[in-house]
């Protein structure tokens, strides 16, 4: 004896609905049906591209349609989807898995969409790590380096300058130095130049 022998069609098609398990467009299709919604062909297209490409996405169901928001771990966001919530039906879609997000696990689902903030003990605070004490060793390092270039007394003695100068002087004086060895060096291509054109 057959098993479609004993039950009607319609029994058959709800059994094998109840055993069927859930899927993701069964529940946003279910949420836009209790809002009035049409879960359009766009809106489906859109879950699908999400599900292939594993999108952490807020899917937000009320009267005005249906928005999708990619998740970003942040207490505003969490907050605006608490909102969400207040106003219409919200689905969490995750690494192709869906849970509906509701007023029962929305403390779960807040923890989840807010960052952790690590706890310290006020010793690791004043601790820096070993990459930030060579940056400050080397910051440092620099500051003496130009401060003391800067400062007017850096030659104690007269040198061949003839007189004490700061950075800035002695950066102009370099700056007319270059100009003047280009200058010449120019000078001197042409001369030659000049010379093997008169012969």
């Amino acid at each position: 004896m057959e098993l479609s022998a004993l039950l009607s069609e319609a029994q058959i098609r709800s059994i094998q609905s109840n055993t069927r398990e859930e899927t993701v467009e069964d529940c946003i299709g279910g949420i836009c049906y209790q809002y009035g919604i049409a879960f359009d062909s766009q809106a489906q297209e859109r879950v699908r591209y999400i599900k292939r490409f594993n999108q952490s996405t807020i899917v937000c169901i009320n009267e005005e349609g249906i928005n999708f928001l990619p998740v970003i771990r942040d207490k505003n966001f969490a907050k605006c989807v608490g909102e969400r919530l207040k106003r219409g039906g919200v689905v969490w879609m995750h690494d192709n898995t869906f849970r509906e997000v509701t007023w029962n696990n929305w403390k779960h689902t807040y923890a989840m969409l807010c960052p952790k903030v690590p706890v310290y003990t006020s010793g690791e605070l004043d601790k820096p790590s070993k990459k930030e004490c060579a940056e400050i060793k080397e910051t440092r390092r620099l500051d003496r380096f130009f401060n003391e270039m800067k400062s007017v007394d850096r030659y104690k003695k007269m040198g061949k300058r003839g007189f004490n100068a700061n950075f800035d002087e002695l950066k102009r004086k370099w700056q007319i130095a270059e100009f003047d060895k280009q200058f010449y060096a120019t000078k001197r291509r042409a001369k030659e130049i000049m010379q093997q054109v008169e012969l």
